[in-house]
């Protein structure tokens, strides 16, 4: 009986588990996870919702020559039929992001669970792996003990995935060549000290880096700017980039909305109090050395780092 060891039991090692042990005969197969139980990043995707996939599928959404290849075969459509073949049912929404019908990130692992012990694939949680070394034929990997394995299978993400572990450490023994990874898909960082005041506030908006820019909900954090169109213009930031933010995107045209000010302005009594129709007070308060009188022109934040923000109301 081969055997078979994939290292990280989130998303992908879960389907690349069950997938293995419908293709393979005869296989033993084990999912080692550093973490106290498996599954935990599905379990926040889509807000617990779990956006499982994309209707929209494609290999220019991804880098690397490879992925062209994997998705023609691996696909939206061979994606749709896996999940039913285990008892997971799908729905998207009109951006093309997929559910489960039950809406429940709890419900879609339950249903990967069944289906690992349906196949009786072993999984071992609370286990960190340290080392991976090949001798003649098998490889050991060494974690609280020492695993034996005809081959392995590296399922970890990177050191984004589980903090404090970079799993890409584990190659450098085998021999690989590494690129040097960048962050995509998170939040894009900054010092700005305003955007303590705006945590937790989410709005459409549009946002903008060089070239580069994203239209949708627009979150914000303490140290950092969230939302999808922050997730897919990560992968761009560069040192001491400048992130432009478009509070009015897509509601009311520049011409109208100056005029729509100035009417409002023998009235108001504070420049936060001239948005309130636009958007919610808490960004009509920042930055506070923004002036109403320069409107549609862009402030710029004196910052040393990456994530410096300009504000276009």
């Amino acid at each position: 009986m081969k055997k078979v060891i994939i290292i990280g039991a989130g998303a992908s090692g879960i389907i690349c588990a069950i997938h293995l042990a419908d293709i393979m005969k005869d296989v033993k197969i084990t999912l080692l996870e550093k973490n106290e139980r498996i599954g935990k990043k599905l379990l926040s995707t889509g807000n617990g919702k779990c956006n499982i996939t994309n209707t929209t599928v494609s290999p220019e959404s991804y880098c690397g020559e490879f992925s062209g290849a994997i998705i023609q075969k691996f696909g939206f459509e061979f994606t749709r039929s896996f999940f039913e073949s285990i008892g997971l049912y799908i729905k998207s929404d009109s951006f093309g992001r997929c559910y489960p019908l039950s809406e429940s990130a709890n419900n879609c692992l339950n249903i990967f669970l069944s289906a690992l012990a349906k196949r009786n694939i072993e999984i071992i949680t609370g286990c960190e792996v340290k080392s991976i070394k090949k001798k003649g034929s098998s490889f050991f990997v060494g974690a609280d003990k020492s695993y034996e394995a005809d081959a392995v299978l590296l399922s970890f993400g990177s050191a984004a995935s589980v903090k404090g572990y970079n799993g890409l450490d584990l190659l450098h023994n085998l021999g690989l060549n590494i690129d040097k990874p960048s962050p995509a898909l998170c939040p894009i960082p900054s010092d700005e000290e305003f955007l303590k005041q705006l945590k937790g506030v989410r709005i459409k908006g549009t946002l903008r880096l060089d070239e580069h820019s994203e239209s949708g909900e627009i979150q914000f954090n303490e140290k950092n700017v969230s939302g999808i169109c922050a997730f897919n213009l990560s992968r761009y930031v560069k040192d001491s980039d400048i992130l432009h933010i478009n509070f009015n995107s897509e509601k009311i045209e520049n011409k109208k909305l100056i005029s729509i000010i100035n009417s409002k302005k023998q009235s108001a009594s504070e420049n936060a109090e001239l948005l309130d129709f636009l958007f919610t007070r808490k960004l009509g308060f920042v930055p506070k050395k923004s002036r109403i009188e320069a409107l549609g022109e862009p402030w710029r934040a004196s910052k040393e780092r990456c994530g410096k923000i300009s504000e276009s109301h």
